[in-house]
C-alpha cells in the first residue's frame, strides 16, 4: 500500500489483518526511500519500533500477516514467551 490510508474511513492493516480506522503509520521495513512507503496500524507500527529498538530482526511484508509481538511497555503478548 503506498497511498497512506485516511483515518477517517476503516482499511485494514496489511501486518495485523485488523480493520482499523486510525490514522497509519509507515512500516520500518521498507528501510529505503527509493522504495514505496507501505503503511501499517499504530499498533504494528509500535510494534515495529519496539522489535528496532531491541535489536530484533523486522519481519518483512512476504512474512506478513503476522500477530503483533509487543504491547505498549514492551510486553511480550505471545504466550510462548518469544
Amino acid at each position: 500500500m503506498s497511498q497512506a490510508p485516511s483515518g477517517s474511513q476503516p482499511w485494514i492493516c496489511p501486518r495485523c489483518e485488523e480493520t482499523v480506522d486510525d490514522d497509519p503509520a509507515s512500516s520500518r521495513t521498507q528501510g529505503d526511500e527509493s522504495r514505496p512507503a507501505i503503511y501499517v496500524c499504530p499498533a504494528c507500527g509500535t510494534d515495529e519500533t519496539f522489535l528496532h529498538e531491541a535489536g530484533k530482526d523486522l519481519p518483512g511484508p512476504d512474512a506478513w500477516p503476522l500477530k503483533r509481538r509487543y504491547g505498549l511497555g514492551g510486553q511480550s503478548l505471545d504466550s510462548s514467551g518469544a
